[in-house]
């Protein structure tokens, strides 16, 4: 059967996925393979920004040993993009990258999508896994993004800007902003740019007397300023990418 981008399915082999829920394995076509790769690489990018290894890497394949019993990599592949499908369906789930007609809302594949043979997705998890990733966020990071901000800032008094935005300012300030979202620096960025920006910047610039070392006090009200990520790192409760499972 001709493989589309409404229709990637290749021809079916003879066998059966174990545990696919009736899925026939297919040799993948290439609008599908491409989705794997591309969906595969947005979750390593993912896992490096967080800093953690639960879906690649050595550690990840020996979960995966202990769980599998009759599943083999095309099952593994599916487990992983089914999960990332809840909290980012939009770009991760098949069925909508697809737009495949009758399939559920909450279910990213449907009963014909093909499942890669073992061989093959082996191969696009090892892609993933070797795939050069950013450093994730840490603090030292975070702090050179404000440092560069800093030096970057159009200011109409620039001395000022200099003299009282210093580096225990900029720095305070990351520290200050991840410790409000527990810790979590990777989720960090966009709430410390802004504080940095409109809060301590645009301050220092604009009013003489302003001195943030002792004017400012860093407030987050996580119901207006928040994403969902970052309100759940504030209250400190586990969102879906949080729960360690033993794949």
């Amino acid at each position: 059967q001709r493989a589309s981008v409404h229709n990637p399915r290749a021809a079916r082999t003879d066998d059966c996925c174990p545990g696919s829920g009736g899925n026939s394995m297919h040799t993948v076509s290439p609008p599908a393979r491409a989705y794997y790769r591309a969906a595969l690489l947005g979750l390593r990018a993912l896992e490096a920004r967080e800093g953690r290894e639960r879906r690649f890497g050595a550690d990840a394949d020996a979960r995966w040993g202990r769980f599998r019993g009759k599943l083999h990599e095309g099952d593994r592949l599916h487990v992983l993009l089914r999960d990332a499908s809840a909290p980012w369906g939009l770009a991760s789930a098949a069925a909508h990258i697809f737009q495949m007609p009758g399939v559920a809302r909450d279910e990213p594949f449907g009963p014909a999508w093909p499942s890669p043979s073992p061989a093959e997705a082996r191969r696009l998890l090892d892609e993933a896994d070797q795939a050069p990733t950013l450093a994730p966020f840490d603090h030292e990071r975070l702090v050179e993004v404000g440092r560069k901000v800093r030096a970057l800032y159009p200011a109409k008094a620039p001395e000022r800007v200099q003299a009282k935005v210093t580096d225990e300012i900029v720095g305070g300030l990351a520290e200050g902003v991840a410790g409000r979202l527990g810790g979590k620096t990777g989720v960090a960025p966009r709430i410390y740019l802004k504080k940095l920006v409109l809060n301590v910047l645009d301050k220092v610039d604009q009013f003489e007397a302003f001195d943030p070392l002792h004017d400012y006090s860093l407030v987050i009200d996580p119901e207006t300023e928040l994403r969902p990520e970052e309100r759940a790192a504030m209250a400190g409760t586990a969102t879906p990418d949080d729960i360690d499972l033993d794949l």
